[in-house]
């Protein structure tokens, strides 16, 4: 049997002692009531024993389950001189046999009813504590789950792009500012509308009605996102272009229970794309103009030259015995002025021809029968030069045929050009590094200083005089122009008296395969 602390005053406090007598007090008390009913039914006839018994079984029982098990047999031996003063009139108070049994009885009454009570009790506490608990957690949750939401709503309220959310059925949740100022309705006034309503949609170009980027999540399950040249309709008429996302909002369990929509108005980025098509525009009307230009300034200029050229040699022909040999050598300066400007303008106008290929005139080119054709047209100077040309296994390359040929002439004939005191030898080899093929030119020439590698790829830009090496300095500036043309880059790798390398990279055909060199061992050209 367990006992409160305050049943016991020695080990209480005072306060404890009055409140544990006063709580006796109150169960003795309830004697009053049995004993009532005793004044009342005992002069009435045995037949109300029974009923005088409980009602003081009764009394017992209240008090153990108020007071605990010891207010129960304070009152279970209370009742002795209560009936025995009853009984007697007032004049015994203790009876002169006392009833073991059913003092026992009592007693056993008034303890089970206490420990009953003093469970009762704690199992009151224990759901006390439990209940709140959980409302305390109740609490933190529902605390949490607001701070959540309205640290959602005031980021996305925040943030520069538009923000709709629909719940699972596609009807509207939530509008965050830059949406209200899109669309023109307000959260209050959109809520629980259709999406239909607020974010209306057309094709900018046809008016067509645009597909729902919410519907079409909903029914999918997946992300996506508006058709270009999209335009909102706000509620006051105003057309703006957008462009979306729309993503999937799904419950922990996998459920799809509504969609978030992202917008924003691209209004300065379709006047961007405008410019931008003018000005492509304008640059490609610019370009045909130069090279009509082009073609009309080589004619002009190339007509006059001749005429030059023609008329100083047919000068030095018929007054040669009058000119001295002064005025011979000015002739001669004359005619090979004229030649070298002719021959300046015919690469002028082949450099400004580079960006006339279109996409419909770029084929698939076998690069070894590009090469032999170079060869065969380089057949005087390779020959006078008592040069080799030995080349492995080519690639077909994604080029025109024309680039290609004057990229590999330009660079054979300055191998050839630029050559040693030994008998040139020069190497064309290709190796592929997806998505691009590089090919290599290397010859065993005077080669070039390191410092000067970027600069010779420079229009008109010359490491040497054009007595000594002939030439207009603008082969290499069309070959990167060239190569520029396909999106690639072109370098060289050199030191003086070692020889140089010139590399280039192209894009490769889709099906890739090389074609074999014969055996040029040993031979003065292959």
């Amino acid at each position: 049997m367990a006992f409160r602390p305050a049943e016991f005053p020695k080990l209480a406090s005072m306060r404890g002692v009055k409140r544990t007598l006063f709580r006796y007090a109150i169960c003795l008390s309830f004697l009053i009531f049995p004993a009532v009913i005793t004044l009342v039914l005992r002069t009435s006839g045995p037949n109300f024993g029974p009923i005088i018994s409980a009602s003081f079984v009764l009394a017992v029982a209240a008090a153990g389950w108020w007071g605990g098990a010891i207010a129960g047999i304070l009152v279970t031996f209370a009742t002795i001189p209560v009936l025995t003063g009853i009984a007697t009139k007032g004049k015994m108070f203790l009876p002169p046999r006392l009833d073991p049994a059913a003092l026992l009885v009592l007693c056993a009454i008034a303890f089970l009813v206490s420990q009953v009570a003093s469970a009762r009790r704690r199992a009151e506490a224990v759901l006390r504590s439990v209940n709140e608990e959980l409302e305390k957690r109740v609490k933190e949750r529902t605390a949490e789950l607001e701070n959540a939401r309205n640290w959602l709503e005031t980021t996305l309220s925040s943030i520069g792009d538009a923000v709709i959310a629909t719940d699972h059925e596609g009807n509207l949740l939530f509008l965050n500012g830059a949406a209200e100022a899109l669309t023109g309705w307000t959260q209050k006034e959109a809520y629980g509308r259709p999406l239909g309503e607020v974010f209306v949609i057309r094709n900018e170009q046809t008016q067509a009605i645009a597909e729902d980027p919410v519907a079409r999540v909903l029914s999918t399950g997946a992300i996506c996102g508006l058709a270009n040249h999209t335009v909102l309709l706000s509620r006051d008429g105003h057309i703006v272009p957008i462009d979306d996302s729309a993503a999937p909002i799904r419950a922990k369990e996998g459920g799809l229970t509504g969609v978030v929509l992202v917008f924003r108005d691209i209004t300065e980025r379709r006047e961007a794309e405008r410019s931008t098509e003018r000005a492509r525009q304008q640059l490609e009307q610019n370009n045909q103009e130069l090279q009509q230009f082009a073609y009309a300034a080589s004619h002009d200029l190339q007509e006059p030259l001749r005429n030059i050229a023609i008329y100083t040699q047919l000068l030095e022909r018929r007054y040669s015995k009058q000119l001295d040999p002064d005025a011979i050598q000015i002739v001669h300066h004359i005619v090979d002025g004229a030649a070298r400007m002719s021959a300046l303008v015919r690469d002028l106008l082949s450099y400004t021809q580079v960006w006339e290929a279109t996409a419909k005139e770029i084929f698939e080119t076998d690069l070894r029968q590009v090469l032999e054709t170079v060869i065969s047209s380089l057949d005087a100077t390779i020959a006078a030069a008592d040069a080799r040309i030995d080349y492995g296994e080519l690639p077909v390359l994604h080029m025109n045929e024309v680039h290609l040929q004057q990229l590999l002439q330009n660079l054979i004939g300055n191998a050839l050009k630029y050559r040693s005191e030994q008998p040139p030898f020069i190497r064309v080899d290709a190796e592929h590094s997806a998505p691009n093929w590089t090919v290599r030119v290397a010859d065993n020439g005077i080669g070039i200083d390191p410092l000067h590698k970027d600069r010779i790829f420079e229009p008109f830009k010359r490491l040497h005089s054009t007595e000594k090496y002939p030439g207009t300095g603008i082969g290499l500036a069309l070959c990167q122009k060239i190569v520029q043309r396909y999106g690639g880059r072109i370098w060289v790798e050199s030191e003086l008296g070692k020889g140089s390398t010139f590399c280039f990279t192209v894009p490769a055909p889709r099906a890739q395969h090389l074609q074999s060199a014969p055996d040029v061992s040993g031979m003065g050209v292959a």
